[in-house]
């Protein structure tokens, strides 16, 4: 999921992309995103000195002053929303772009799971790619390089739907 979200969600946001498709992705995406938001309200969570604290209370309350906020608001279905009111988002410029606003905390999400070890094992592109090339043998260097390639090539990707947004922000703006 995590994957779909760094690669598919810049490129929805910029090129307005909305093939039934991808609707149905993003509805997938936001409701395993709305499941993580329970699952984060009694997980353990680690402390300052590195321990894992148990108790309910301190777990809530870290994760709703800690990431709570951002995780709601990615999660929020607003395709489902805007498709169950009948609103066409296109028409309304200023609408549209505090959805795509809201679509882009989607990506804040990641840099939170690139923080915690154990779960960056199992739900993590890197984690695969890193396991590739373990399969073949290849030396560390290599597998550094090639892991600098792709975060490179992930950048590359994400700032080019920034930019090509902020083209259409523009040409909107023009006219």
């Amino acid at each position: 999921m995590l994957t779909y979200v760094l690669i598919v969600s810049p490129f929805r946001i910029s090129f307005n992309n909305n093939s039934d498709l991808m609707n149905v992705m993003d509805s997938i995406n936001d409701y395993v995103f709305m499941i993580d938001i329970f699952v984060n309200f009694i997980s353990a969570y680690e402390d300052d000195e590195g321990q894992l604290n148990y108790h309910l209370n301190k777990i809530m309350k870290n994760y709703f002053f800690g990431w709570f906020f951002i995780d709601f608001v990615s999660s929020i279905p607003i395709n489902n929303i805007m498709n169950f009111f009948d609103v066409d988002i296109k028409s309304y410029g200023t609408l549209n772009n505090l959805v795509k606003i809201i679509k882009i905390t989607r990506l804040l999400r990641i840099s939170k799971y690139q923080k915690n070890e154990p779960f960056e094992k199992i739900n993590s592109m890197e984690y695969n790619v890193i396991r590739f090339m373990n399969k073949i043998n290849l030396n560390s260097q290599i597998r550094m390089y090639m892991k600098l390639i792709l975060m490179f090539l992930i950048f590359l990707h994400i700032s080019g739907c920034f930019w090509h947004y902020i083209s259409t922000l523009e040409y909107d703006n023009s006219q």
